[in-house]
């Protein structure tokens, strides 16, 4: 996964700067790829590789399609955003 990672510089920009924001508190910053890597997991990362792949399909459409990506991709996250509240409720 790493070499994949390093292959692509929006990739391994987006590994450090979550790698960083999942850290612990008071931990020292990570600028290793391989240590962010580590810190994430494959799974995480995979799934910020699908993330940066959408966002730049949904840039890249315009008109018509552009307004539908925009549309759907506005849906996802009201979905998401109403199934965390949902699951917050529902543990409580």
């Amino acid at each position: 996964m790493l070499k994949v990672v390093q292959s692509d510089p929006a990739l391994a920009a987006g590994v450090l700067r979550l790698a960083n924001r999942v850290s612990a508190g008071g931990a020292r910053a990570i600028t290793n790829l391989r240590a962010a890597c580590l810190r994430l997991g494959n799974g995480r990362i995979l799934a910020l590789a699908c993330q940066l792949q959408l966002e730049v399909a949904f840039r890249g459409a315009g008109g018509q399609a552009g307004r539908e990506c925009k549309a759907m991709w506005l849906a996802v996250h009201a979905t998401a955003a109403i199934a965390r509240s949902l699951a917050i409720e529902l543990r409580d």
